[in-house]
């Protein structure tokens, strides 16, 4: 790589993975700065390595692939995650039923989970495609957890399973959810600002 990198090669580099919208806004604005630099022929330069400020950018905006790939529905992984959960609570049901309501175990989860997907389901429903997509796809991964976690959870406060591994369990899942909301949340503040240049909001 040589200072003889040309304006059009360097946006290239740094901004073709980006959505379309975002390219030209980023562009605009690059070009407006080499300009009023005093190395206006150095583009190395001024902002040194392409490939470095992709890195950067992608920190900050989705890639066009993964904002195509959000705005289009997917059900089938859905589907099954939540057929699996309705399986669960109708046999969490048949069990707090045959046990005559002593043993929940296996029905607090789904429901809780059912509640809490309701819940997401209206809130995502007013959104975008893109953030409904994520918001949805994001809870449905960590929905079977959840219901798992409740299930381990009630059995280690009744004292039906005191072992290690589930006390383990029933601690770290939930420390393991902030590390994952955390990085959630990091890419849902992208999405919105990838979209704000795309030119959509909500």
């Amino acid at each position: 790589m040589t200072s003889k990198m040309t304006l059009n090669s360097w946006l290239y580099l740094a901004l073709s993975d980006l959505p379309q919208p975002v390219q030209l806004r980023l562009e605009t604005e690059y070009r407006a700065h080499l300009l009023d630099s005093e190395s206006s022929d150095d583009v190395l330069g001024v902002w040194g390595d392409p490939n470095e400020v992709k890195k950067q950018l992608g920190g900050l905006y989705i890639s066009a692939y993964k904002l195509k790939e959000l705005e289009q529905t997917k059900l089938g992984v859905t589907l099954f995650v939540y057929a699996m959960i309705a399986v669960m609570a109708a046999l969490g049901v048949w069990i707090a039923w045959y046990s005559q309501g002593k043993d929940l175990s296996l029905l607090i989860g789904p429901a809780a989970v059912l509640l809490i997907s309701a819940v997401i389901w209206r809130h995502s429903a007013r959104l975008l495609p893109a953030k409904r997509q994520f918001l949805r796809s994001s809870w449905s991964v960590s929905s079977m957890n959840v219901m798992f976690w409740c299930g381990w959870a009630i059995k280690r406060w009744t004292g039906e399973d005191t072992s290690t591994l589930t006390l383990g369990l029933v601690i770290l899942l939930p420390l393991l959810w902030l590390v994952q909301f955390w990085e959630a949340r990091q890419d849902y503040l992208r999405l919105d600002r990838t979209l704000r240049l795309v030119g959509t909001q909500n």
